[in-house]
């Protein structure tokens, strides 16, 4: 019988004996513990069949995407130091009326806190618009014919607006912090945008 093994001299102690395993397939079976370019070697009967590992396995990980925040709108409020003061008011409001409900198509409660920026940013407009505006009506129109010792009856608007410019910078700072956290904001201001 031919064996595949190779033929050892044989010790005094244990004589010469032939491999009395049957003979094995020169190539393995598919599926076997070898790959393809791997030497063959015969495997013993009863042993189960290994599937073998890509050489190179490598995990593909997707990266988390974000999740979906309102803070961006209440953010946009702190571009009111970017700008000249009213003008930058007024830039502001319109950047957050715009960012604000463009979180509108998302889900709660980016909805909700998309909402509440632009509501506060339309408030902010008007406010900005009606105070700073009737300063600017006193100064053209009113403040030429007359002396200029009443300034505080007419700069109140302008002390008013100046006051909820602060207001406007703690609430952005604030409701932004709030809304990246997941929370709902609540709102503060009259609600124009339902």
């Amino acid at each position: 019988m031919n064996s595949p093994y190779p033929d050892y001299p044989s010790s005094p102690h244990y004589p010469a004996q032939q491999a009395s395993l049957p003979p094995t397939q020169a190539q393995p079976t598919p599926g076997g513990p070898y790959l393809a370019y791997q030497a063959p070697y015969p495997v013993p009967p009863g042993t189960p069949q290994q599937v073998p590992y890509p050489p190179y396995a490598q995990q593909h990980y997707t990266a988390a995407k974000p999740r979906p925040t309102a803070a961006i709108a209440w953010f946009m409020g702190l571009f009111v130091f970017a700008f000249y003061p009213g003008i930058g008011a007024i830039i502001t409001s319109v950047i957050m009326i715009a960012v604000g409900l463009n979180c509108r198509k998302d889900p709660e409660p980016v909805r909700t806190n998309g909402t509440a920026a632009a509501n506060w940013g339309l408030n902010y407009l008007l406010a900005t618009v009606l105070l700073l505006g009737s300063f600017l009506y006193y100064m053209i129109a009113i403040l030429p014919g007359r002396g200029s010792d009443d300034f505080l009856p007419w700069g109140l608007p302008v002390v008013a607006w100046l006051l909820i410019s602060l207001f406007h910078i703690i609430i952005s700072i604030a409701f932004g912090v709030r809304a990246s956290r997941g929370k709902v904001v609540p709102f503060r201001g009259i609600p124009f945008i339902k």
